[in-house]
């Protein structure tokens, strides 16, 4: 299985006050999803492709400390929503498990631009400076109370409804996390560097809702060296994760999953302060 993600994340954010600020997330999604089908013996590799914008998320964010009176120091917490504008259930040709029987189907749930629920994201990031050093932690943490959505899952597109067991025959719309702990520290005038050990991953349960439906549950840990270099009020930010683990875990009801895992990721950013 090759899986390949560029994801544009367009972010608008806005001071309200010393303590409140207000943020905009609207990304644009291009992924490819491609297996060689019959897998056995190794047949033909088919590909899968979809694009689209992804699903919005409103925070509000709050200053636990006064910031005038907490310089080196502070937690912030933001509870938003995520609003699903992006389309859950984009379709491309692609054949049967046999490699035959080309037809317009479901795109894997690790491609589709949108998971189709509603749901509130949990945000914190806290920091301390020692000396030159910042120390950081941030934390998110999205709960999606809808149990399934309305699209045919890998195994049923592939398959056949019929011959997948109905816990399974939809997406599930899973809770999703990201945490990362780590350092930055100043190396000449507007250029930083920065290392963190980032955790990520997809819950077999979710904390609201049912946990039908078709989802790959698993983690990654990832340590991820950081640059940063800042032109007045402009900054422009580089990380490369380089996974060190991986664990694959099996879903609610017991049954083994597949969820598959990038070797490494490029995060590149852009932020401008008008």
């Amino acid at each position: 299985m090759v899986n390949v993600q560029s994801i544009l994340d367009l972010r608008l954010a806005a001071g309200l006050s010393e303590r409140w600020s207000a943020s905009a997330s609207l990304p644009w999604v291009y992924g490819t999803w491609s297996v060689p089908l019959p897998l056995v013996p190794r047949g033909h590799r088919f590909q899968q492709d979809s694009r689209g914008i992804g699903d919005l998320v409103l925070a509000p964010r709050f200053w636990v400390l006064d910031p005038s009176e907490n310089p080196r120091g502070n937690l912030q917490a933001g509870l938003g929503l995520k609003i699903p504008t992006g389309d859950p259930g984009v379709e491309d040709l692609f054949p049967d498990v046999t490699g035959r029987n080309l037809a317009r189907r479901p795109v894997d749930v690790s491609i589709q631009p949108g998971d189709g629920g509603w749901g509130p994201v949990l945000d914190l990031f806290a920091y301390r400076d020692a000396g030159p050093v910042r120390l950081f932690a941030t934390g998110t943490y999205l709960c999606n109370p809808r149990e399934t959505n309305d699209t045919l899952s890998t195994p049923s597109a592939l398959l056949g409804p019929a011959s997948v067991p109905a816990r399974i025959r939809r997406n599930s719309v899973p809770d999703q996390s990201l945490a990362q702990v780590g350092a930055a520290v100043p190396l000449v005038p507007g250029l930083g560097a920065s290392l963190a050990l980032r955790w990520e991953g997809v819950p077999a349960r979710d904390l609201l809702g049912g946990n039908e439906g078709w989802r790959r549950p698993g983690y990654t840990v990832s340590l991820a060296p950081g640059l940063s270099w800042t032109l007045d009020r402009t900054t422009v930010s580089l990380s490369v994760p380089v996974t060190t683990r991986r664990n694959r875990m099996n879903d609610a009801s017991g049954a083994g999953g597949d969820a598959t895992f990038a070797d490494w990721s490029v995060i590149l950013g852009l932020t401008v302060r008008f």
